[in-house]
C-alpha cells in the first residue's frame, strides 16, 4: 500500500504523516502532493529531502512516532555477569517502569532459566531514552534488590 492510500497517523494544517509498509514514515504535503522521507535514525537532527519546509511541530511528532517514550534498560546479573557498556550495548525497551521492574524481579526473585546464577548484587540500569543516541553517561533510576530481596527503584 503507499502512503497516499492509507489514513494519515498525524496531521497538522495541510503536512499528513503517513506509516509506510517498511516501517518508515512519509510526510505530505497535501497542498502540493510532495513527499518527505525523514531519515530514522537520527531524530535530533532529522535529515530531510527539503531543509526547512516542514515545520517543527510536524518533524517533533515524526520523532514520538519513532521513538516513542519508554524506558531502556541494561541489566547486570551479578558476578557472575559481564559488566555492560552503555554506548555499545543494546538496551532491552520497555514501555513502563512497571514492565521494566518486573522482568528485574522475575530475573533475580524468581527462577529464570534465560538468567541463571543470578545474586544479591544484580542491578539494571533504566534510561527514559535511549543512551547510545543521548550520550548519557548515567542512568534515570537504578533497580536494586533491598535487603529482604525485594525490588528497590532510586533516582540517580
Amino acid at each position: 500500500m503507499a502512503f497516499y492510500d492509507s489514513q494519515p497517523v498525524y496531521t497538522l494544517r495541510k503536512w499528513s504523516v503517513h506509516e509506510l509498509d517498511n516501517g518508515n514514515f512519509a510526510v505530505v504535503n497535501t497542498d502540493t502532493g510532495h513527499a518527505e522521507y525523514p531519515v530514522r535514525y537520527d531524530c535530533g537532527t532529522v535529515g530531510w529531502d527539503s531543509f526547512g519546509v516542514v515545520p517543527k511541530r510536524v518533524r517533533e511528532a515524526v520523532c514520538r512516532l519513532y521513538n516513542p517514550p519508554g524506558w531502556f534498560m541494561f541489566f547486570h546479573g551479578g558476578h557472575s555477569y559481564a559488566p555492560f557498556d552503555v554506548h555499545n550495548d543494546t538496551p532491552e525497551r520497555f514501555n513502563t517502569l512497571e514492565d521494566a521492574r518486573w522482568a528485574f524481579e522475575s530475573r533475580t526473585v524468581g527462577f529464570d532459566r534465560y538468567y541463571p546464577c543470578t545474586d544479591e548484587t544484580a542491578t539494571a540500569w533504566l534510561f527514559a531514552e535511549d543512551p547510545r543516541r543521548t550520550g548519557a553517561e548515567y542512568p534515570d533510576r537504578i533497580i536494586t534488590l533491598g535487603p529482604r530481596n525485594g525490588v528497590r527503584i532510586t533516582l540517580s
